[in-house]
Parts: structure tokens; C-alpha cells; sequence
């Protein structure tokens, strides 16, 4: 069974030219997790970053709970295509040290690979996530 991917969207620019958050977002991405980690023994996710344009703490914290969740039944989730600043930022936070971070979505699912002892539950719909093919 393939890890979940989860696409962390771009942040909401406001008027002022400040970064917000989107809540209603972070709610449906964590809401999802949950439904799809409820049934997995061990669930395996990739925070896909590749559409984030900034990195602050509503961010940071999405990440760390994530793999809180995660974590509480046995598995781990991966951060996927970073950019040089955000990695930066996380570095400098010390929140690097709490995951494994891969240039892409792809090499962070095939890092999946090396633990063969995984074992998940398949589900049908998801609304905050996008499935790789079996092509990729």
C-alpha cells in the first residue's frame, strides 16, 4: 500500500501583503488524516510542500501534527520538496530534526520502501490528498 500524499497548499496573501494561514484548510487536511489513519496499523504520509510559497509557525505546527498523529499509531509521515527557505527556517526552528525531508514526493515515497513492515488499510475518498499512480 502506497503512503498517503498530502499537499500542503499555498498560504493566502491578505490585502496588507501579509501570509495567513488558512484555517478551514488545515482543518479539512487534519480531518482527512485522521478518517484515513483511523483504520491503518501503521500509516505512512508524505507532506508534499512543492505548493507552499512561505513556511511560519500555522505551518509548523500542521507538520508537527501530523506526525503527531501519525505517530500515535505507530507510523511516520516525510516532508516532500521543500524550498531552500523553508528548509532554512526549519533548520534554524530545530523542527528538521523531527523528520525526514526528501527533495521530492517521489524519492519520500519510494523511502517508504526500506521498511517493508508497514501495513495499511486501503480507503476509498479523500478530499485533501492526491495518490500517486502506480506509474510513479
Amino acid at each position: 500500500m502506497k503512503p498517503l500524499i498530502l499537499s500542503i497548499h499555498k498560504l493566502i496573501t491578505s490585502k496588507d501583503g501579509a501570509n495567513k494561514s488558512n484555517g478551514a484548510n488545515e482543518r479539512v487536511l487534519l480531518g482527512e488524516l485522521d478518517h484515513w489513519i483511523e483504520g491503518a496499523k501503521r500509516p505512512r504520509v508524505v507532506l508534499d510542500c512543492s505548493e507552499l510559497d512561505g513556511l511560519g509557525l500555522p505551518e509548523i505546527r500542521l507538520f508537527i501534527s501530523c506526525l503527531e498523529r501519525v505517530m500515535k499509531r505507530n507510523g511516520d509521515a516525510r516532508l516532500a520538496a521543500l524550498s531552500p527557505r523553508a528548509r532554512e527556517i526549519l533548520s534554524r526552528s530545530g523542527v528538521e530534526q523531527l523528520f525526514q525531508i526528501y527533495d521530492s514526493r517521489e524519492s519520500a515515497v519510494r523511502s517508504f520502501d526500506t521498511h517493508p513492515n508497514f501495513e495499511m488499510i486501503d480507503r476509498d475518498r479523500f478530499v485533501a490528498l492526491d495518490e500517486m499512480s502506480e506509474e510513479e
